[in-house]
Order: structure tokens, then sequence, then C-alpha cells
């Protein structure tokens, strides 16, 4: 039983009868309750169903937290005998709090007890199911608490596996080397994710070192209480092994997602709430809780010295474990909750100016330095433009400057700018992957316009060949009547200049001055929406990736056929075209931890030419010219499409493995039968053609998915998107 001396003497009492709900998941409210008699239980939904995650008697408080941080409730407390509680208005709890800083103290420290417990149940419960409540129950009846600073170890390689952890809040880093030290592994864990149960099961040494990338709490099992719970509940193990066998058999990626980001804006006189976008983006995704240091006064009375308050973790650890996302949004200047709310974040953003001065880079610098080399890693700089009517620049700069992740350009007052960033910071973006397919390419225009009518925005774009011209075009932040007239603009019955075919078959002039038109001076890096395209490196025999520099090149490279176009020299390789390897590059989209559902356009033919004749196993291409100047039939096939063909069937392997392997959430298969891949001239009726096949794909997308009507995350709690307060 948990007292608190003086507070609400004269508060009203409510009575709850058996079966009653004091407080639903799900609902908005502020009063806070203490129980003055009786018993709660308190449930929370799963996969499965409600589940109880623990109980509150007389003595102790309900609903706390939410009535001083905002949101909504994050679980149903229901009386389990006829009981009574005092009801206290936020205004009184508020007063209440600010008047003892010890009372403030154990109020809090109790949330973090009461919701490490909940939080540790509906995991398990996700794991074990509701048929194993009891088998639920004993583990965490076993369980003990550690928290981790940021960059602390956990356990390293080699030594002695003595327990098992969960993460409950914060994020981890799992890393493991090879005998030479060469990195083996390297991933990220966050909440719900099981560390070192493979160590206790199999009795082995640890494979990896394990450190925190920010504060980070787990639930921990020992071995001798592991042993002791296998004993009373065989089950158990079978449902840890049955667990690890569906993760290696289905290759189940650990959630990536970022839960808790923090915002800060050194931007002066930025747009009135420019925030509001992105939380409500992220909100989308689930529950959003977003935390500035006003709101957070309402638990401590001074703002001061919060990296080493246990007051403030302890409630920013509360509001962690019970919403699905949080947003911590920072001072303007470089206060004490800035910094703490950068260190306990998954990803720190900084949106500055876009041309900043010396003691705006001073502050953001300053910022930057101060988190540790693993929140590093996640660290993005974004700048923020007046307007959009000149392009950005040195983007890449500023990459180099701060050594922050990734650099992200978006215009004040934009509201679907902020938003791509929300969904982005969280690993909830929506990245779209188009592959090449020569003049069949166009039809990505029509697909990229489907996917906006459907209200399906873009957050990233990657593409090969034809789609690595036509996904740079988009990344421009341009819609589908601006890439139709650059397309008619830049390809034309004359765009193939042959040469005598000694380098290659065309002299690629006119094709590099189209590029220069449409992406001269341009960085990768600069521009609106962030893009990659591959190429084949042939001179390492590696796939290329360019998320940086000289867009017109890199774009160029993607798209030179072999023997067609010359190769292009990047940093001293050869470079073609990307569809040597990888036509459709959807694993380089899947495995960026930023994005959340991949959506892939393949245009490419299923098969090549036929042979309508048999011409022999020799040609004459003096005879063939002669044929082609008094414009009769030729039995031959075109070089150029043999030669495209040729490369298309070189990776439909890697087309079919990435078709299959569910990397891609929609994957749209146009059919353009017809469409010659050479053939540049029909834009807007190719175009057309994919409007209609891409619309087809998505609308039996979106009604499938429709029937998934309730959206439950690895905490097994209900998703429901809280308004941002």
């Amino acid at each position: 039983m948990t007292e608190y001396p003086t507070f609400g003497e004269t508060a009203p009492i409510r009575s709850v009868g058996i079966g009653e709900a004091l407080c639903v998941e799900g609902d908005d409210g502020s009063d806070v309750f203490r129980v003055e008699s009786g018993s709660f239980v308190i449930e929370r939904s799963t996969l499965d169903g409600a589940m109880v995650v623990g109980t509150v008697g007389p003595g102790e408080l309900v609903g706390e937290v939410v009535s001083a941080l905002g949101g909504l409730r994050t679980a149903t407390v229901r009386a389990t005998e006829p009981s009574t509680v005092a009801v206290f208005t936020q205004s009184e709890f508020y007063r209440w709090l600010h008047a003892d800083d010890e009372v403030s103290s154990r109020v809090a420290a109790e949330a973090r007890r009461r919701s490490n417990r909940s939080r540790a149940s509906a995991v398990l419960a996700n794991l074990f199911g509701l048929e194993n409540q009891s088998v639920v129950d004993a583990v965490v009846d076993q369980i003990s608490w550690r928290t981790l600073s940021p960059g602390e170890v956990l356990f390293t390689q080699g030594s002695e596996a003595d327990a098992a952890y969960l993460v409950l809040a914060g994020r981890v880093q799992v890393l493991a080397r090879d005998v030479d030290g060469h990195v083996a592994i390297d991933v990220e864990l966050g909440r719900g994710e099981l560390v070192g149960e493979l160590g206790i099961l199999d009795d082995s040494p640890r494979s990896a070192t394990v450190s925190a990338m920010r504060e980070t709490t787990l639930a921990m099992i020992s071995r001798q209480a592991f042993e002791s719970l296998t004993t009373q509940h065989p089950s158990l193990i079978l449902k840890v092994f049955l667990t690890i066998i569906d993760r290696v058999m289905h290759r189940v990626e650990p959630d990536s997602r970022a839960r808790v980001v923090s915002v800060v804006s050194t931007v002066p006189n930025p747009p009135a709430d420019h925030f509001a976008p992105f939380v409500e983006a992220i909100s989308e995704h689930g529950s959003t809780l977003r935390l500035s240091s006003a709101n957070l006064g309402n638990y401590v009375r001074e703002i001061d010295g919060l990296g080493g308050s246990e007051r403030v973790a302890a409630f920013l650890h509360e509001a962690d474990v019970a919403n699905d996302y949080v947003v911590l949004e920072g001072d303007s200047e470089l206060t004490d909750w800035t910094v703490s709310a950068a260190l306990q974040s998954d990803r720190c953003i900084v949106f500055m100016s876009a041309a900043p001065d010396a003691e705006e880079q001073r502050r953001v610098r300053l910022l930057l330095d101060l988190l540790s080399d693993a929140q590093r890693s996640n660290a993005w700089v974004v700048r923020v433009f007046r307007d959009s009517a000149n392009p950005p620049r040195g983007s890449a700069e500023i990459l180099d400057r701060f050594e922050v992740d990734e650099v992200h350009n978006v215009v004040a007052g934009n509201g679907k700018h902020m938003a791509r960033m929300g969904r982005l910071a969280t690993g909830n973006g929506r990245g779209v992957v188009l592959g090449g397919g020569g003049a069949k390419g166009f039809a990505h225009i029509g697909a990229l316009r489907a996917l906006h009518e459907a209200g399906l925005e873009y957050d990233r774009i990657g593409g090969a060949s034809m789609g690595a011209i036509v996904g740079a075009m988009a990344a421009k932040d341009l819609r589908y009547g601006e890439l139709l007239a650059m397309a008619q603009q830049e390809f034309h019955k004359d765009l193939l200049d042959y040469t005598v075919p000694l380098v290659s078959l065309l002299k690629a002039e006119k094709m590099a001055e189209g590029f220069m038109n449409q992406f001269g001076g341009w960085d990768i890096a600069d521009l609106w929406i962030p893009f990659y395209c591959v190429t084949t490196n042939i001179t390492t025999a590696e796939l290329g990736v360019h998320r940086r520099g000289d867009l017109g090149r890199a774009v160029r490279a993607s798209s030179a056929i072999p023997v067609a176009l010359p190769p292009v020299p990047i940093d001293g390789h050869l470079h073609v075209d990307g569809g040597v390897l990888d036509n459709v590059p959807i694993r380089t989209m899947w495995a960026d931890n930023s994005i959340g559902t991949v959506i892939a356009v393949d245009v490419s033919p299923p098969g090549g030419p036929t042979a309508d004749t048999d011409f022999g196993l020799s040609v004459s291409g003096f005879d063939e010219l002669k044929r082609r100047l008094r414009r009769n039939e030729s039995p031959y096939p075109d070089i150029g499409t043999t030669l495209m063909s040729s490369m298309l069937i070189g990776s439909s392997a890697a087309k079919a493995s990435s078709a299959s392997s569910g990397m891609a959430d929609l994957y749209i298969d146009l059919d353009l039968d017809g469409v010659g891949l050479l053939k540049f001239e029909n834009h807007e009726a190719v175009a057309e053609r994919g409007y209609v096949g891409a619309r087809e794909a998505i609308a039996a997308w979106q009604a499938e998915s429709s029937d998934e009507v309730i959206d439950l995350t690895d905490d097994a709690s209900a998703v429901t998107a809280s308004e941002a307060p």
C-alpha cells in the first residue's frame, strides 16, 4: 500500500461496482483517482484480447501520468469488488505535486514500477498467448529490472550467458565481430525485443556485444529463474523455441522504428507550431504523445538540471512505455531540457536555417556533440527554406560538417514536407522503387500519379535505369504534368545518336545534354525527396548505391546500357546500368530503417523478342543496312532491343527473388505489351497505361488492407492515435 499524506482529504468519493470500469483504454480523460477501498485490475489490449497486466489497491493512484503529460488512457482499470475512489481534477493534482518534491518523486517511482510490470506482461502475452496467463504471471514475478545509461554495455561478446533480457523502453545496439575483427552483425533492437535468450537455452557464450543507445530499461530473467520456471511450466521453453524458429524461418527483422524522437529548431522566427504536421503524421501510426518543457513542468517545478533528475527520467520512461511514439520538443535555446530530450531519443532531428550563420551553426554543433556515438548515427539535420523557388544547394557540405546520418530539405510552412519528415523519422516512411525498362519506364509517371491520387505520398524514391531517370525527376518534388513535360522535352526520336561502335553504339551526347538540362548542378543530397539510384560497378563487380554526389552523372550511369551506351567513370571506377544486377532495387529500400512500407513498380517485359523467321547463324550488316534503307521488313531483331532484353534477362533472377521475398508491401507489375523498349516517342500514351494499371493494383491492395481494422503494435497495446496536445 502506498500512502500519500495531505492529499485530497476533502476530495469527492466515487463508488465503483464489481466489473465496472473506472477508466477505459483509449479514452480521453485528465482526472486522477486514489483508491480508497477495494481493488482493481489493469487490463491492456493484446493481439488475442484483453489481458490483466497489474492490480491497484488502497492508497494507490490511477491516471496520474496521463493527467500530467496528456494523451489517452493507456489501460482499462476495472473493479474486482465493490470499491471507492477519491477523484481529483487535473488542476488539483498539479497543485499537490508542486507542493512537495518528495511526494512528486514517489509518484514518479511508483508510476515507473507499475508501467514496467504492465509492459512486460503485455509483451510476454504477445509471445506466449493469453491461454498461458499463468506462465506470463510466473515469468513477471521472477523479473528484475535493469536500467542502462547511453553507451553502457549490457554484456560483451564471449562472456558467460547468465540471463535473458526483454527491452521495455529504449534502444540497444547488437554488435558482433568475426575472428578477423570484422563486423559480422550490427543491428538495433527496440522495445519488445528479446536479447540474450539463445545463450541461456544452449549454454553458450554471448555471440555479440550489446550496449544501450540511449537510456534503456530491460526486464531481466536469470538463468536460474528460467530453469526453475521451465521445470514448473514446460510449455515455456517450447514457446521460446517456437518463437526463435519462427523468427529464423520467416526472417523476421527486428523492429527498427524510432519510438522516441526529439526535435529542436534553431530557425529564427519559425512558423507557428510548425511541428504540428510532423506530430500528426506520426499519430497516424499509433498513439503519440508530444512533450515539451511546458507540459513536463506539470510534474517538475523547475526544469533545471534535467539530465540528472530522477523524477524527469521516471516520467519520460512512463511516457515511453505508455505510448507508441513520443515526440520530445526541445526549446529554441540549448537548455537542460533540450539536452535531456536529445539524449533520451532514438533519433534526434535538428531543424536549422537553409543557410545558417556562424552562431546558429555553433548551437547545432554543441547539441550534436553531446550525443553518444551510437546516437550520432541516428541524428538528422533538416534545412528549412523560405520557399521552393530555388533548388537547395550545399546539403552534402552540411552532411560532412555536422557528421550526421542524413540531411533533409523542407520548405517553411509546407505541411506535406513536415509530414514526410514525421513518417521517415519514426521508421514509417513510404518508399517507392522504380524499375528499369527503357521507354516502358514512362509508365512510372502514370504510376506516381496513381499513388498521389490514392493518398500514398512517397517519402523516398529509389530506381534503376529508366526508373532512376523518372525517380530523379520526381524527387525534385514534381507532379504528373511537370514530369510528362520533362519526358517530352528530353526524350524524342532523335535521341539515339549512333556512332562508330568502338566504345559503344551510341555517342550519348544528346542524352548527356538532356541530363544536364534536368539535373545539372544538383547533388543527390539536395533533392526535396530523398533519392537513390543503383549502378553496376564493373570495376568491382558490385552493385553501386548512390545517395549523394552529382545527380546527372549518377542517373546517366544507372541507365548506361552495356555496349549501347559508354560506361560512366565515378571515383575511378566504371559504372553501367544498374539493371544488370538489380533492375528493381527493392532490397536497398527495404533495408532502410526509416521506411515502413515499400511499393515497387516493375515495367520490364516478362520476355524478350521472338524469332519470326530462321535467319541462320550469321548476318551481313551491309545487307541489313540496304534492307533498312529500302524500308523492307527485317527478319533480325534490333541490336538495341537485343542488348536491353539480354540485360533484363540477366537480372531476372534478382527480380524474381525480390518479387517473391515479401520485401515489397505492394508490387505493381505493369503489363506494357506492345511498347518498344527504345521507342521514346509515345510518352503520354505509355504514362496513361501505367496510370490505369497502377490504379487498379493500388485499389485492390487498399481494399485488402482495409480489412485490418485494428492495428496492434509489438507491445500488445491497441493503437489509438491521440491528438497532439
